[in-house]
């Protein structure tokens, strides 16, 4: 039995682990000073390191996340019309895309992702997912769905300097008794032969987006907004009582992520030992990943920000076995949700042997991974060191901090016996 994160002092299960960390834990690693050495089996907030190869950048526009009309531009006048996101990328390389805006507007809009080339050249869709709901969380999981197939590859010529529209939706506004109409969520793989700029662009439902890219500059920029200018708000997420540093340093944070991600996919390693935890025979450790990914906002002079929650990221945990307990033949790695709702994909591999693909998805089963939820990703053999990689992906809507446990199977579960490798 493994309980989830307990801050109250509660009393522990008559079976089981209690992890405590430390409430105000922010975003430094237990594995690293001041925590070092002072919650054995705990391993949260994993340094992440880049990993080239997958993707060389990721768009994004989710901010703001509600189209309204009275949504400050940078400009100093308010609306709901204008650009919401923008990046210049390379070419020749993969872009991956994430998009997801809800219209909370009384009427309909139009969202488009264009794209601008420098030269005349070729647009390649190397996987397509999009999705327009009423339900965000549905939105998001349908688009999920549709990335993970592999459609043929179609080519879309275009032209220097000209405005070329790969994905245009009409969103409609609430219905009676909601404040929130239809959400929008894309997630493609492009690859354009040439260099350009790619912008998120809401316009009228009757209008369409400037031809050209002198045209589009004169389009207002919508405010990148910041926690601190609606603190009020984050306090539903963050108790600025308990957690004090994250919250005065996430006040000066934008509230959603847009703009260009360079090398986004990440890799965390940790390791499994045994030893470093003499409480119990057979240990069970907890590993968290860090939570953000850092970019770059073109929209406001190229200012740093960050992807939080790591959408649109592919991100690993290289796991290796230091140290099993004696006679340990197997072990499992289970997920475990101590926040809200959670819907994305995970991949483990012993790299030899058994590979294990898990999707979390709205109506799939088991489903979208819920508070205090968790699930078996991967169980097999193991032996001294074994290293286990876990890829995972979350989809959009959803962002929760999930913990990861590596949890070695007794002899008496598993029906071996004998000294382990």
């Amino acid at each position: 039995a493994v309980a989830l994160p307990n801050h109250h002092g509660a009393p522990a299960p008559d079976v089981g682990y209690v992890y405590q960390p430390p409430v105000d834990i922010d975003n430094r690693s237990t594995d690293e000073p001041p925590y070092a050495g002072q919650y054995p089996g705990l391993h949260l907030n994993l340094p992440l390191e880049v990993q080239p190869g997958v993707v060389n950048n990721l768009f994004i526009s989710d901010q703001p996340e509600e189209i309204r009309d009275d949504r400050k531009r940078d400009d100093g006048t308010s609306g709901a019309t204008g650009v919401y996101s923008a990046a210049r990328v390379t070419g020749g390389a993969p872009l991956r895309v994430l998009m997801d805006q809800s219209n909370a507007t009384d009427r309909p809009l139009k969202l488009w992702l264009v794209w601008v080339a420098d030269q005349d050249g070729v647009v390649m869709y190397r996987s397509h997912g999009a999705a327009v709901h009423d339900d965000s969380v549905l939105a998001g999981a349908e688009a999920f769905e549709g990335a993970l197939k592999t459609p043929p590859e179609p080519r879309l010529e275009v032209k220097a300097n000209t405005s070329v529209p790969l994905e245009m939706f009409t969103l409609a506004p609430p219905k009676p008794g909601q404040k929130v109409g239809q959400c929008a969520v894309v997630q493609d793989v492009l690859t354009s032969t040439a260099p350009g700029q790619i912008f998120s662009v809401i316009t009228e439902a009757d209008q369409t987006v400037p031809p050209t890219p002198d045209e589009l500059a004169k389009l207002p920029v919508l405010h990148n907004i910041r926690w601190g200018e609606e603190a009020h708000r984050l306090q539903i997420y963050i108790n600025p009582e308990t957690q004090p540093t994250r919250f005065t340093r996430i006040l000066e944070s934008f509230q959603h992520a847009r703009g260009r991600f360079h090398y986004p996919d990440r890799v965390a390693n940790a390791c499994y030992d045994a030893d470093s935890f003499a409480d119990a025979d057979y240990p069970v450790q907890a590993y968290s990943l860090f939570e953000s990914i850092p970019g770059e906002d073109k929209t406001t002079g190229g200012v740093s920000t960050q992807n939080r929650g790591s959408y649109g990221a592919q991100i690993e945990l290289k796991l290796t076995l230091e140290h099993l307990p004696k006679g340990c033949h197997e072990g499992a790695l289970l997920v475990l949700n101590p926040g809200s709702v959670w819907g994305g994909r995970h991949i483990v591999s012993d790299g030899k042997t058994l590979t294990v693909d898990s999707l979390f998805l709205y109506h799939s089963q088991p489903g979208l991974l819920r508070n205090g939820q968790a699930a078996t990703l991967w169980r097999g053999e193991v032996k001294d060191g074994t290293t286990l990689t876990l890829s995972t992906e979350p989809m959009a809507n959803t962002s929760v901090a999930l913990w990861y446990m590596f949890v070695p199977v007794p002899p008496a579960a598993t029906g071996k016996t004998g000294t382990a490798d």
